[in-house]
């Protein structure tokens, strides 16, 4: 429940800062990271 309150914030912030195409594309980035790091460790097992 933190980490959702967390990410909520770190969102709003976010969006102070990059502009809406530019926010969607920092989110995009960061899925395909996380996502790459999730297979890595998958690979491993």
């Amino acid at each position: 429940m933190k980490l959702e309150k967390d990410i909520k914030e770190l969102s709003k912030e976010l969006k102070k800062i990059f502009s809406k195409e530019e926010y969607w594309q920092e989110v995009e980035k960061s899925r395909q990271e996380a996502w790459q790091e999730y297979k890595k460790g998958l690979e491993l097992e």
